[in-house]
């Protein structure tokens, strides 16, 4: 097959999950023999093709607006209808951005595939008064999603949960929706060597997930006698490093890492930590997996596909700092526990590699089951 997938984001300037699950798919298809092309529509690359086969062209744009930019719309229309370089068997529109642009596509032959990473009208109805500015950003995601559901003859959802959402937001969608996890790239699952832990992982994504509850709960934990250290990702708000500063705990805070770092600070942890109010991909918790490091969690949809309580991870309802300091507590300080449930983590997390991954969206591409 000869594949297509439109997304909207730079790859040259992004850590998003829905790029790390679509490099993921797309390298796993290719490595099943098919000719995969992903079209960044806002890239400023001039592309290549990556060891694995995939093509990546970057369709630059800089008439930005909303979030669909016609000029990157009218230039991903002229190569999926086949006006500059040839037929696609499958169009697979990953994410609700370019949705206007996917619901005018008449490729002769070529299936519409819409993969949902997320429920966009969840973004929306999550706009409060500090975020006005952005309501045009989110009312766009959430006018692409409706286009894309309606000119869709497959939707593959990331998680249930996200199915569950769509089939109650678009009831008389006539599309079947499947769902089919992220995958990570064969990389994570290569062996490392051991790695002594010693700290608590936790990743900042702005408002949803709690910063501040993190590090009091990594205060309270270490006051009960954890031994244990702070590694804290992509929080870029200087009130957070004051506020541990203050709390009078150990903790970094880092940007951006590299893929090898980042497998490093998974690797170390006791667990990765994740206090959150909403998730669409949960794909730091299979990173964390793939480590043998299971994850402290909020009971979210796209978690419970993943993580079973007392199995291969811990669930924590709400945000008392109390509890959540328990949870970490009896990790740092419970070294089977953490073991055991690291090691059945791993083992879950085989479920999530590309290949398996590419297996199953081959059967779905090409008309079967999953």
């Amino acid at each position: 097959m000869r594949i297509a997938y439109l997304v909207a984001f730079d790859p040259y300037a992004s850590n998003l999950g829905t790029e790390i699950g679509l490099r993921g798919v797309a390298e796993g298809m290719a490595a099943r023999g098919h000719t995969v092309t992903i079209f960044y529509a806002y890239a400023r690359g001039e592309g290549g093709r990556s060891p694995e086969g995939v093509r990546v062209t970057g369709v630059s744009n800089t008439g930005l607006r909303l979030i669909a930019g016609l000029e990157a719309n009218h230039r991903i229309l002229r190569v999926c209808r086949g006006e500059d370089a040839g037929h696609f068997d499958v169009v697979d529109l990953f994410g609700s951005a370019l949705g206007l642009a996917f619901s005018r596509l008449r490729s002769e032959g070529a299936k519409r595939v819409y993969h949902a990473v997320d429920l966009a009208m969840l973004e929306w109805a999550a706009l409060d008064a500090g975020r006005v500015t952005r309501f045009p950003f989110y009312a766009g995601l959430a006018f692409g999603e409706r286009r894309a559901m309606h000119a869709a003859q497959l939707v593959v959802a990331v998680s249930k949960g996200t199915r569950a959402d769509l089939a109650v937001e678009y009831p008389y969608s006539d599309a079947p929706i499947e769902v089919v996890p992220l995958p990570l790239t064969e990389s994570w699952f290569d062996p490392n060597p051991p790695v002594e832990r010693g700290h608590f992982l936790y990743i900042a994504a702005g408002h949803r997930r709690l910063t501040e509850l993190f590090l009091r709960a990594l205060a309270r934990a270490q006051q009960m006698g954890a031994n244990a250290k702070g590694i804290v990702l992509r929080e870029p708000r200087p009130e957070y490093s004051r506020l541990a500063q203050s709390l009078g705990i150990d903790v970094t805070f880092r940007s951006n890492v590299s893929a090898d770092v980042l497998r490093d600070c998974y690797a170390g942890a006791y667990a990765y930590v994740l206090p959150s109010r909403r998730e669409g991909l949960g794909l730091p918790v299979i990173e964390a997996a793939t480590q043998a490091t299971p994850t402290i969690s909020s009971p979210l949809p796209s978690v419970l596909d993943f993580v079973v309580d007392g199995r291969n991870g811990l669930l924590v309802a709400g945000e008392d700092v109390e509890t959540w300091a328990e949870k970490m507590y009896l990790l740092a300080t419970g070294s089977d526990l953490q073991r055991a449930l690291g090691a059945e983590a791993r083992r879950n997390s085989e479920a999530y590699r590309a290949s398996r991954v590419a297996a199953t969206l081959e059967a779905l591409y090409a008309g079967g089951g999953g």
